[in-house]
């Protein structure tokens, strides 16, 4: 029996949708077997496990489907110049995301789990491939917003990354506060720092041995990593007290809302306590 040309191109079809279908096959079997055993401590691990795996069988599906059609390519009538021309009018984002995915390999600006900051895009990373990262958006009010957000790595070529968690397991982070023109700054600045230390009482120390740890590494100062704060002026009716605070990545928000929670209350009972003695008075 002999095999034509279709008839080799039929055989390259059905057994690369064999390797598809068992790629595909391989890929769910092994997020089941992760899901079955998810629990709350293990869940980062558990997903890192499952990117990577899926990674893999995606290279190696590639690899043998490139094996398969490889003396198909060879055959068709169209020069290596022109295929690269045509590469980089048509496909030029395509070859910017796997150059941005290189990248992302080779300097590590982030990994699985990290909160960041892409261009406009902020949120942890859950997923990353070879054309895209996968955040879990976080709003301005650093809550998680539910939507996931798929970046394109050529972003990563163009556009700067900044990690939230490139320190470990603490940050600085600051909240604004906005006050009207005539309260008086001290006031301010000290109602802040007694809210600010309440707030970061429970991991204080720990948090300066992260940072200086951390500042130690990178020849980095952190060593000033209390509680502080600065006055910034927006404009000529306004300006707003900018409080910075050491806090763990992952409790930005409940911090943040300590601070501002505490500082109102104070502010509060003060306007009580001065009314009270207006009226006393009268």
């Amino acid at each position: 029996m002999h095999f034509n040309a279709n008839d080799s191109i039929l055989v390259n079809i059905v057994a690369s949708a064999l390797i598809v279908l068992v790629g595909t096959l391989i890929m769910k079997l092994v997020n089941r077997f992760f899901q079955a055993r998810l629990q709350a401590d293990n869940r980062g691990s558990y997903r890192a496990w499952t990117v990577a795996t899926r990674n893999l069988v995606a290279a190696i599906v590639f690899m043998l489907l490139l094996g398969i059609w490889v003396s198909e390519l060879k055959s068709v009538a169209i020069s290596l110049a022109a295929f690269a021309a045509a590469m980089l009018l048509v496909g030029k984002e395509l070859v910017m995301c796997f150059l941005g995915a290189f990248m992302r390999m080779v300097s590590r600006p982030f990994q699985l789990g990290d909160l960041v900051e892409i261009g406009p895009h902020a949120g942890e990373v859950i997923d990353m491939d070879v054309l895209s990262t996968t955040l879990v958006e976080v709003a301005p009010a650093r809550q998680y917003t539910g939507f996931t957000v798929q970046v394109p790595n050529s972003m990563l070529l163009t556009t700067a990354v900044r990690n939230h968690s490139k320190a470990g397991g603490y940050a600085l982070d600051m909240v604004r506060i906005p006050l009207p023109l005539g309260v008086d700054p001290d006031a301010v600045e000290a109602d802040l720092l007694v809210a600010a230390r309440e707030a970061c009482a429970a991991f204080m120390d720990e948090a300066g041995r992260e940072l200086r740890r951390y500042g130690d590494m990178r020849f980095v100062d952190l060593s000033q990593f209390e509680p502080r704060v600065v006055f910034d002026p927006v404009d000529a009716a306004r300006y707003d007290a900018v409080v910075r605070f050491p806090v763990p990545i992952g409790s930005r928000l409940p911090v943040a809302q300590k601070i501002v929670r505490a500082y109102y209350r104070r502010s509060a009972r003060a306007i009580e306590v001065s009314e009270t003695r207006v009226s006393d008075a009268g």
